[in-house]
């Protein structure tokens, strides 16, 4: 018994050393992934922001389309996107997002120009390939002044970008279209020589 007692300490050692190696290679698959996600994002884009117009009524179908502008750019493991939007014959409106992810942690969060942060649970970071695939955001937000679930679908492919918000007041409550941009990258692909 009291060899056991005296092995413990070291069972334990080989125990936690051999767990090392795993946490090592998850953290360094995480730091790939999320550097892969920067590099996919990052550029010029050119696109369509449609959303629903809330000037009507809540049971309305209307939607609105504004051509939108957006440069994306990378430091550290947060994306910065400047949106442009043409939203009219005379108004422009400039907005800026910052957008920090934790693959180990399956979380991102998103911070607005006021300061004002939400943080989502992100759901297929592990699927993603190269940085390229789809990612969804559960997460609380604020909807037209009022406190609200939000879900955010995001997909990443080489020239296309697409982010779809839907949203509801509870749980209960089907989700409903709020926004949705699709771009393409503002420059073409470089051809092969033929």
């Amino acid at each position: 018994m009291r060899s056991l007692i005296l092995q413990l300490p070291l069972l334990a050692a080989v125990l936690v050393s051999s767990a090392l190696p795993a946490q090592t290679t998850a953290i360094a698959m995480a730091q790939q992934t999320g550097a892969e996600l920067q590099q996919a994002i990052t550029g010029s884009w050119i696109g369509v922001l449609e959303y629903r117009d809330y000037s009507e009524p809540a049971t309305s179908a209307k939607r609105v389309k504004r051509p939108t502008w957006l440069t994306v750019t990378s430091a550290a493991d947060k994306l910065t996107f400047h949106y442009i939007y043409d939203d009219g014959p005379t108004k422009v409106v400039d907005e800026t997002l910052t957008i920090s992810f934790d693959v180990a942690a399956s979380t991102l969060a998103i911070t607005n120009d006021k300061g004002r942060v939400e943080v989502y649970k992100a759901d297929g970071y592990n699927a993603l390939r190269s940085g390229r695939g789809d990612i969804t955001l559960l997460g609380p937000t604020i909807d037209n002044d009022r406190p609200a679930e939000c879900r955010i679908t995001i997909g990443i492919r080489r020239n296309l970008l697409t982010w779809t918000e839907e949203v509801r007041p509870t749980s209960d409550i089907p989700f409903a279209f709020r926004h949705n941009y699709v771009f393409t990258r503002s420059e073409a692909p470089k051809l092969p020589p033929h």
